[in-house]
């Protein structure tokens, strides 16, 4: 997660408020812990430590006239359709005496991308980034019809497992990510064209895609194939614009 604002002091004790109200009509208990992780333009985003649990909730800001609960039930779809890509939803809870509302969903031990990663675990990681962008992103599209409209780093995010000892350093089975999404409410109604645009406006964070182009074209085309049956160059031919993409966009 990044904080893409400050959070105020007042903010934070209200949004306190609110998720220890959530904690004691839900869970009959008071929070541990409640650790700030992330900030957008509309809410916050807290870690929250209860005795027998760990969760995340994101509480809207004051200036949000939109209540999370439309965010919520697009989480709920993208995680349907696709659950290992995205935290479980819990629960959605507006406060009958506190203004504002929390989302509720799993806590993942996953880092985002914008957070140090030990890259020499897994062999060709961008180009496996790449690769793995296009393919879950498809994916997702494919299921749903819907896709990120702003896919950066701190959307994305990672766990590196690494294979046991005594695997050459080569081997192209060295390492693996397991890569999910959040921010549903980033997510829109659209096609792959538009899907795939949307990670390539994005050359600052999405480096890895403009410049393993082959790989993340190859990962749609894999997704492609697993969703609708048809072999991999009839895949691959429905994404020929991506052939000659040069890093200016003009072929969209």
């Amino acid at each position: 997660m990044v904080f893409s604002r400050k959070i105020t002091q007042e903010e934070f004790e209200w949004h306190n408020k609110l998720i220890a109200e959530f904690c004691q009509l839900q869970y009959h208990g008071n929070p541990v812990d409640i650790k700030a992780i992330g900030s957008g333009n509309f809410k916050a985003v807290y870690k929250v430590e209860l005795p027998t649990r760990t969760f995340v909730a994101a509480a809207s800001s004051h200036s949000r006239k939109e209540k999370l609960v439309n965010e919520y039930s697009v989480l709920h779809t993208l995680y349907d359709a696709c659950p290992d890509l995205y935290p479980e939803p819990i629960a959605h809870y507006k406060s009958n005496d506190l203004d504002g509302d929390v989302m509720i969903t799993e806590y993942l031990r996953h880092k985002d991308l914008t957070e140090p990663h030990d890259k020499t675990l897994v062999k060709s990681f961008d180009r496996r980034i790449a690769f793995l962008l296009g393919y879950n992103s498809a994916l997702v599209n494919l299921r749903t019809s819907l896709y990120s409209e702003d896919p950066h780093d701190g959307n994305i995010m990672i766990q590196i497992t690494p294979n046991a000892q005594g695997v050459p350093v080569d081997s192209p089975n060295r390492g693996k990510i397991d890569m999910k999404f959040c921010d549903a409410g980033m997510y829109v109604q659209g096609g792959i064209e538009e899907m795939v645009y949307s990670i390539l406006i994005n050359p600052n964070d999405r480096q890895e895609c403009t410049r393993f182009i082959n790989q993340f074209r190859d990962g749609i085309a894999t997704a492609i194939v697993e969703e609708t049956g048809v072999d991999f160059l009839k895949a691959a031919k429905q994404l020929n614009y991506l052939n000659n993409y040069t890093g200016t966009l003009k072929e969209f």
